[in-house]
This record gives C-alpha cells, sequence and structure tokens, in this order.
C-alpha cells in the first residue's frame, strides 16, 4: 500500500496517519523556540505552532528540510526526519 503521493513534493498526514509530529518536544529538549525556527526558515509562526502541536494535515519536503537544517544550525548537532516525526503502525 502507498501511503504518500509525489504529486506537488507534498506528504499528507491524512495519508499517513501513523506519523506524528515530536517537534515540540525536540525544540524544548534542545532549547530552541517555535519563534527562532519561524523567523530563521521564514515560515509563519502560526504554520510552525501547527506542527509542533500536532494539527499540520501536511509537509513540503523542502519545507521539513528547511526546519531540520536550522535546527542544526542552532544546537550545532545533526537532526533527523525521525528526531521530529514518529512513526508509529501500531497507534
Amino acid at each position: 500500500m502507498s501511503y504518500m503521493s509525489v504529486t506537488d513534493n507534498v506528504a499528507t498526514l491524512e495519508q499517513m496517519p501513523d506519523l506524528r509530529w515530536k517537534l515540540k518536544e525536540y525544540l524544548e529538549q534542545n532549547e530552541v523556540s517555535a519563534y527562532s525556527v519561524a523567523k530563521e526558515t521564514g515560515l509563519s509562526l502560526p504554520s510552525i505552532y501547527r506542527l509542533t502541536n500536532n494539527h499540520s494535515r501536511y509537509i513540503q519536503f523542502d519545507t521539513l528540510i528547511s526546519i531540520m537544517i536550522t535546527i542544526e544550525k542552532k544546537t550545532g548537532k545533526p537532526v533527523a526526519v525521525s528526531d521530529i516525526l514518529e512513526y508509529s503502525p501500531d497507534a
């Protein structure tokens, strides 16, 4: 079964219901504010808050990469997708 369409480089969480954002926890653990991520990436603060509160319905891969690069710059350590997204097939 395919969970995601490559169309327009967008993955929807409705198509992948077993994905959960861990961005809020990761930012808190690494003392990085959602505001600083929004400012650095150019994303709106409401967009970042939707991600941190697990309310975002989709993400473009370039946005995900931009967030990861920004966090890496701020923390000085590499960020894996699994650090900010969790796949739980049993959820």
